[in-house]
């Protein structure tokens, strides 16, 4: 159930359910001699179920069976109902299963046949009119059964069931179920006549009929919920034949659409619509957003899609009472495809028929302030500080000014509505967006709605009837469908105080998935706790449509004291003083607000019960959901209720701008896509592991900067160009730093840091601003350690920084960073922002664009290139390393697909080098001692498919079936021993020191994992030669150097010639010469005057 199994997979997972029954072995062996057995929440399914029943099979002893919460479908009931048809039961309890009209009639099937059965509890079953007459034929022959439970089912027609118990002064229990008017009237008559002995409707008495076809509405919404969550769930895991009419069938796995937290903001909502092909509104050409009838409302599900809505539909816009009306219609319309999740924000709205009522406004001296208002900052008044604070603003006075009197004047439902709205529901000005919205639907001037329209839109919608009221019927608390777990808020938390909540440990931590509050246990069974929890939150609101008042009017800020009222434990658990761990006031973050990865035991946890996916909202979290992977698991957090807190774009007070985004899954990953308030448009698929189509990047950390802030990958952009962008962000409570960077940037960014000035504005800001603005971002970055100057030790670790280069070439064009080393001003150190322009822009004018040729790899037989570079390049020796070992390397795969056109960053580990005294190593260890590891870049990788014999003589072993060049190590670009110089490169380099400062390969086999690693050692009689040098075609060396793919140059003797940067090219052969032509690899490098010619000449420029 859940678990996003195919169908391929059923055998296993029934052979797995079949082991987990026969653990009970030792219980079902004891049937002889017991008369009661419990085997509630054991999620034993239909394998186990048939276990239980070949148990059954010849049982004397036993009078009550329990078989609750077990996931139990119709061929487990079958076979059940087999087995108690000969049994001696009593009593069978199988509550909330998934038994369907099918399991139902395999149920009755065995009725007229047992003369021993009384109770027969088939509550919350998926059961519907169907499965109901044939219980109902079943039971007029059947003389034992006397007391029936069919709660929450999907019944409407139930005057034939309580007839076939008549005779028998039997108790029927259909509460829950969408029970129509005359059979309602029916069943009242039998129970007044006396023919039925009891009845359980859940309904109000005769004399409250107005109320009771709303209350049976709400009733149908909460069952019919239940209902298609079993049959969603149910068709996951078994074949379209037996998985009834659920959305998700054999052959079409379905796809799912997600929003959360539109909070109001029915534009937002509107724009989502407009991103998603799932869900559209009914009317052609109309957007929605002028709507102000139910036809413009309402919406249409696509075939084959489903809908989730993760939470909080009110109070933050003029949008409520609009978006409430399509959530309902749509419910309504597609019950067993729309699934409503409740969150704090909207089970909050159940106060009102306990808080708004006269006698509250009559005590108003007495009435405390919320008791959750104690967990949190600052000082919440009560309403009457709240009065008085108002008037004062009002009138122009001191508080101490105001009288009682001024007070009581203001003492109003509306300013009982403001205080309440304004104080303890965090939904400043909601009154007045209440008063624009309906001024729209009723189409008159704001003016002309009164403070009493607004009071009782607010009333009339928890009233009977009301649209908050039914969509609280039709919401639950959580979902899970196809391997994705739906919650509002979160399933653990980190800020539950240890003294109010109970198992939050010393940390304030606790996990929400498992709790039902009111159980002492946590239910382990991941399945079983969906059920209970959604059943108690359903328990809840029925109390609250019992009990919508005080019995006993709170006087202090305690939970005891405001608990006398229906659903007080339920409304509790969605604010801050809950006394169990909640899965809708729950965020799990650092104490700046970044997002937290789930503790590892909680995705293992997830994973046992097929979760690939944690979908959730309550927590803004910038302008696009925020993704966290883990290892099998990943978790989207959508809610961006607060990507632009002063846009005022739709109505003033708007915090979202242009910002919308649809979540929408699609068969085996999650695809986000749309834009942010600054219109940038992003799309990206995630999945857990290596899926195909999904990006690596996207929900990664970065290691924190030199400024200690720490970035994590929040989208990949959309761009019209060959260049991928993504957008950082870093959190700060509710204050938002973005950056955009490259590929090859983040993946630097993720192994060593390396965020800059882009972490304090956007790409495209940076670029818009002028030249000024930018040389001082610029500058700031240079100088690190902020003395107002530029070192030539930072100018030279910025030039090794890519990010610096391609914000100084945006600037300077022509500009060759490295001929800003010889400045002789810079040796002074005195060198401001404005000097460090001047020096910029006279070297760019100095300077003419930089050139591109590549060297390609030659084998035996093949010439190879002679003379100084750039005419030839130097030959290289492939030598084995000797302390850094293959096991020392950790690659930052991603995606492998990917891994195969883009370089990937990777890290060393210096803990483990062991190198001895005596070697050129010694001073590298020395000094690289504070630091435990060392990252670098890694080029593409590539099949090797050189020769054999020349495998042979450049030493790779025959392990080795793909191979990536490794680039200089950062740590070592900037090293600086106690000679102030690197070793010289040479035949006798070590192969350590070279591997390290200048380059080498790294070999890996089948399974993508380091197996050998050769140091390139320069040698002028090595075995790596290279061809003569060729011409880059110059759109292919700008797309490679907007990408980053160029690194800076180590050996001098090239940076002597003109050389600045270089790039491996993995093996290509090219036809067309828009790329270069290199069947083995080759070396392309970048700087001035390499080639004499033009750049659009595209010729072969040097030979032999």
């Amino acid at each position: 159930m859940g678990n996003g199994m195919t169908c391929g997979d059923c055998s296993m997972e029934a052979h797995q359910e079949a082991s987990r029954a026969r653990l009970l072995l030792p219980e079902l062996q004891a049937l002889a001699s017991i008369s009661e057995l419990d085997l509630t929440g054991r999620s034993l399914r239909d394998a186990g179920a048939r276990v239980v029943a070949d148990a059954l099979k010849g049982c004397t002893c036993l009078r009550s069976l329990s078989l609750r919460w077990n996931g139990i479908r119709e061929q487990g009931a079958a076979a059940l109902a087999t087995a108690v048809q000969r049994s001696s039961l009593q009593c069978l309890d199988v509550f909330c299963n998934s038994f369907g009209d099918r399991g139902a009639a395999a149920t009755a099937a065995m009725l007229p046949r047992n003369a021993t059965l009384q109770k027969l509890d088939l509550g919350w079953n998926s059961i519907g009119d169907r499965g109901a007459a044939v219980l109902a034929a079943a039971m007029k022959q059947n003389t034992a059964l006397v007391d029936l439970g069919l709660e929450q089912n999907a019944i409407t027609g139930a005057t034939a069931l309580a007839e076939a118990l008549v005779s028998k002064k039997s108790c029927i229990r259909l509460a829950g179920n969408p029970l129509e008017e005359d059979s309602i009237h029916a069943l009242e008559r039998l129970v007044e006549t006396g023919q039925l002995g009891s009845l359980d409707l859940w309904t109000v008495g005769l004399s409250d009929r107005a109320s009771l076809s709303s209350e049976l509405e709400e009733a149908e919404r909460a069952a019919r919920v239940r209902e298609a969550e079993a049959q969603a769930l149910a068709a996951l895991a078994e074949d379209s034949e037996s998985a009834g009419n659920s959305a998700f069938r054999e052959g079409h796995r379905g796809q799912l659409a997600e929003v959360c937290d539109v909070e109001g903001h029915w534009d937002f909502f509107c724009n989502f619509v407009e991103l998603c092909d799932g869900v559209k509104f009914k009317l052609p050409g109309n957007d929605g957003r002028n709507a102000r009838t139910s036809q413009e409302l309402e919406l249409e599900l696509a075939d084959g899609w489903l809908f989730v809505f993760g939470g909080d539909a009110c109070d933050k816009g003029p949008g409520t009472l609009r978006f409430l009306e399509a959530m309902v219609t749509l419910k309504r319309k597609y019950p067993s495809r729309v699934f409503l999740i409740l969150g704090n924000r909207d089970l909050n709205k159940m106060r009102w028929t306990s808080e708004l009522t006269p006698s509250e406004l009559k005590r108003i001296k007495e009435v405390p302030r919320a008791f959750w208002q104690s967990r949190l900052p600052g000082n919440c008044p009560t309403h009457w500080e709240y009065l008085r604070r108002t008037v004062a603003q009002e009138e122009g006075l001191n508080e101490d000014e105001v009288t009682e009197r001024m007070i009581l004047n203001r003492n109003t439902k509306a300013n009982k509505l403001r205080y309440m709205l304004d104080c303890d529901m965090g939904s400043v000005g909601d009154f007045e967006f209440r008063r624009e919205e309906l001024a729209h639907l009723l189409n008159v001037r704001k003016e002309e709605v009164t403070d009493e329209d607004v009071v009782e839109s607010y009333e009339r919608s928890v009233a009977p009837g009301g649209v908050m009221r039914k969509f609280l019927n039709l919401g639950q608390l959580a979902l899970l469908i196809d391997g994705t777990l739906f919650v509002h808020g979160q399933i653990i938390g980190n800020q539950f105080p240890p003294d109010q909540v109970i198992g939050a440990d010393d940390e304030s931590t606790a996990w929400s998935l498992g709790v039902v509050p009111g159980e002492e246990q946590r239910e382990e069974c991941l399945e079983t706790w969906i059920a209970k929890i959604n059943s108690w939150a359903a328990s809840e609101i029925r109390d609250w449509q019992h009990r919508p008042q005080w019995e006993v009017p709170p006087k202090v800020s305690t939970f005891e004291s405001w608990s006398q009222r229906g659903a007080s434990e339920l409304i509790a658990y969605g604010t801050p003083g809950t006394r169990y761990p909640t899965v809708i006031y729950c965020r799990y973050l650092t104490e700046q607000s970044m997002p937290l990865p789930l503790p590892d035991n909680m995705v293992e946890y997830l994973k046992q019960y097929g979760v690939k996916f944690v979908v959730v909202g309550h927590t803004p979290h910038g302008n696009a959901p925020t993704v966290v992977m883990h290892n099998g698991v990943t978790l989207i957090m959508g809610d961006t209720s607060f990507s632009d807190v002063k846009a005022n774009r739709f109505f003033q007070g708007d915090n979202r701008g242009s910002a919308a985004c649809s979540i929408e899954y699609r068969g085996h990953a999650w695809s986000v896509h749309g834009q942010t308030d600054k219109a940038q448009s992003f799309d990206y698929s995630v999945g857990p592991g290596i899926t195909p189509g999904c990006d690596p990047l996207v929900g990664r950390f970065t290691k924190p900067t030199k400024e200690g802030k720490q970035f994590f990958v929040k989208a990949k952009l959309k761009n019209t160009d060959d260049e991928t962008q993504y957008l950082l962000s870093h959190v700060q409570g509710f204050r938002y730093e973005y950056a955009v960077s490259s590929n090859d940037e983040v993946a630097t960014a993720i192994e060593e840091g390396s965020v800059h000035f882009l972490s304090e504005k956007l790409l495209m800001e940076f670029l818009e601003q002028d030249v000024m603005s930018k040389i001082r971002h610029l500058f700031h970055m240079l100088d690190m350690n902020d003395d107002g100057t530029i070192s030539m030790t930072e100018l030279v670790v910025a030039i090794n920084d890519p990010l610096f280069r391609r914000g100084l070439r945006s600037i300077f064009p022509t500009l060759d960073p490295i001929s800003l080393l010889g400045s002789a001003t810079l040796m002074d150190g005195e060198l401001g922002p404005e000097q460090f322009h001047d020096l910029c822009k006279k070297h760019a004018d100095k300077g003419k664009l930089e050139s591109c040729i590549y060297f390609p790899l030659v084998v035996s037989g093949e010439p190879s290139a002679v003379g100084a570079f750039p005419k030839a390049l130097p030959n290289f020796h492939c030598v084995p390393t000797k302390y850094v070992q293959p096991g020392h390397l950790t690659v930052f795969k991603g995606h492998f697909d990917s891994w195969f056109q883009q370089p990937r960053s990777f890290e060393c580990d210096l803990s483990r080098l062991k190198c001895p005294d005596s070697s050129q190593m010694s001073e590298f260890c020395k000094s690289l001692k504070p630091h435990k590891a060392a990252t670098s870049c890694m080029s593409a990788i590539a099949a090797l498919n050189i020769p054999e014999v020349e495998r042979r003589r450049l030493k790779i072993p025959a392990a080795g079936q793909y191979f990536a060049w490794s680039y200089p190590f950062s740590l070592v670009r900037s090293w600086k021993s106690s000679t102030s110089e690197l070793p010289k490169p040479g035949a006798s380099m070590d192969p350590d020191v070279a591997f390290l400062t200048v380059g080498g390969f790294v070999y890996f086999d089948d399974n993508y994992q380091p197996v050998h690693i050769n140091a390139a050692v320069p040698d002028p009689k090595g075995r790596l030669r290279f061809g003569p040098p060729r011409h880059v075609p110059h759109a292919w060396a700008e797309r490679q150097l907007a990408r980053g793919c160029f690194q800076p140059i180590t050996l001098q003797m090239l940076q002597k010639q003109g050389a600045a940067d270089y790039t491996w090219l993995p093996p290509l052969v090219n036809h067309s010469s828009a790329e270069p032509d290199c069947p083995y690899g080759g070396f392309a490098y970048l700087g001035r005057g390499l080639a004499d010619f033009d750049v659009h000449d595209e010729v072969l420029i040097c030979s032999l």
